[in-house]
C-alpha cells in the first residue's frame, strides 16, 4: 500500500498538532511538514513532494483560495484539500475554480478527513455534507458558462457508467472498493445538478466530456 503524504497548512498550533496526531493512526499516511502560512508553505513545497495539501483559507499572510492557484501552476501533481472552520459561497467558488479538490470542516470527524483525504488521493472530489447543497448551488451556475471540473477518476467513472457497468464492475475494473464508486458518483450528480444517472451521462456527453 502506497503511503500518502501529507502537508498541513493552518496557523492555529492546536489544529495541526490535532491532525498530525490523528494521521498518525493512519497506516496509509504521513504528515511530512507543516506550515503556519503561505510563505513557508510554498518554501516547503520546493523542498517536499507532497501529495495532499490540507490547506486553511483564512493566513496570516493571504487567502488560502488565492494561494490555491499558485500551487496548481507551479505543482499540478499536488492536490488540494481545503479544511475550514466555516464555508462561504464565496470562498467554495475560488476553490473550485482554483482547482481545490475538496472542502472539509474542521468540525468534521476523523472518519470523514480520512475518506476525505484517500478520495482525494485517489482523484477524486469531497466535500463535507455540510457544504452539499452549498455545492450544488455552486456547480450549477458554473456549468451555465464552463464544462464541471471533473477529475481524471471521475471521467474514468462515467465512461465505465455510460459502458453500463454496475458499482462492482467498475470497483473491479479500476481496482477501487464499491464504496469509493458510489461517492464517485454521488460526487458527480451534484456536480452536473442532476438526480439521475442517465441525465449526467447525457450532460457529460453533450459537453464532449465522454464520447
Amino acid at each position: 500500500m502506497e503511503t500518502i503524504k501529507i502537508l498541513i497548512c493552518d496557523d492555529h498550533p492546536l489544529i495541526s498538532e490535532g491532525l498530525e496526531k490523528m494521521i498518525a493512526n493512519i497506516n496509509n499516511m504521513t504528515i511530512i511538514g507543516t506550515a503556519p502560512a503561505i510563505v513557508p508553505l510554498m518554501d516547503l513545497l520546493t523542498q517536499k513532494q507532497p501529495d495532499i495539501i490540507l490547506l486553511d483559507i483564512n493566513l496570516p499572510d493571504g487567502n488560502g483560495a488565492d494561494v490555491c492557484l499558485t500551487i496548481k501552476k507551479q505543482f499540478p501533481r499536488v492536490k488540494i484539500l481545503v479544511i475550514s472552520s466555516h464555508g462561504d459561497r464565496g470562498s467554495l467558488v475560488k476553490m473550485i475554480r482554483n482547482g481545490a479538490s475538496g472542502y472539509l470542516l474542521k468540525s468534521a470527524s476523523a472518519g470523514e478527513i480520512e475518506n476525505a483525504i484517500n478520495l482525494v488521493y485517489q482523484g477524486g472530489t469531497y466535500y463535507s455534507a455540510e457544504m452539499q447543497k452549498l455545492v450544488t448551488s455552486v456547480l450549477s451556475d458554473i456549468l451555465q458558462n464552463e464544462h464541471p471540473p471533473v477529475t481524471r477518476r471521475e471521467k474514468e467513472i462515467l465512461v465505465c457508467l455510460k459502458e453500463g457497468l454496475n458499482s462492482q464492475q467498475i470497483a473491479d475494473k479500476l481496482f477501487i472498493s464499491p464504496l469509493t464508486v458510489e461517492t464517485h458518483r454521488k460526487n458527480l450528480l451534484a456536480k452536473f445538478n442532476v438526480g439521475k444517472t442517465i441525465n449526467m451521462l447525457e450532460k457529460a456527453s453533450a459537453m464532449g466530456l465522454i464520447s
